[in-house]
């Protein structure tokens, strides 16, 4: 026997045997069990739930990504287009720029040629007028000259007409009107 008595002996329900225990835990255990299989169970609906959320969610997603990447297909065949088109302008714009520049450069290099001719024709003329000037500067001193040698000689007709002589050639100066028949 004991010299400390147990709790159980002043309380006979307090003090449980093992296989009380042992009977006790397993109830207890069956009741945990059916918890956890309800649990589980609800558990499951709950996955069945959240799955089929999941996948719906999914399909709705899947279907605008499709629609979207359709229309992003449907925009990069258009810009490819677009594109395609533009390096087709370009190099149009190029060609045309090319025979842009060649014609310029044509023009003004026949430009330059006749503007090159023209200044020679110029300097030709020039030079020409040059050498009339010369001549009519010549030309106007021999007339002076003549004009001062008549101007003398009709001075001495004059001169020989008061003086009552006449002139050598009176019938011709008759003809130039220069002297006065009477």
């Amino acid at each position: 026997m004991r010299a400390v008595p147990r709790l159980c002996d002043f309380y006979p329900g307090l003090c449980l045997t093992t296989e009380e225990k042992a009977w006790i835990n397993l109830s207890q255990g069956k009741k945990n069990l059916s918890q956890v299989k309800k649990n589980l169970s609800q558990g499951k609906k709950n996955l069945s739930q959240v799955k089929k959320n999941l996948i719906n969610q999914v399909k709705k997603n899947l279907s605008q990504v499709k629609k979207n990447l359709s229309q992003v297909k449907k925009n990069l065949s258009q810009v490819k287009k677009n594109l395609s088109q533009v390096k087709k302008n370009l190099s149009q714009v190029k060609k045309n720029l090319s025979q842009v520049k060649k014609n310029l450069i044509n023009q003004v290099k026949k430009n330059l040629s006749q503007v090159k001719k023209n200044l020679s024709q110029v300097k030709k003329n020039l030079s020409q007028v040059k050498e009339n000037l010369s001549q009519v500067k010549k030309n106007l001193s021999q007339v002076k000259k003549s004009l001062r040698q008549v101007k003398k000689n009709l001075s001495q007709v004059k001169k020989n007409l008061s003086q009552g002589s006449q002139p050598k050639n009176l019938k011709i100066l008759q003809k130039l009107n220069l002297v006065c028949t009477g």
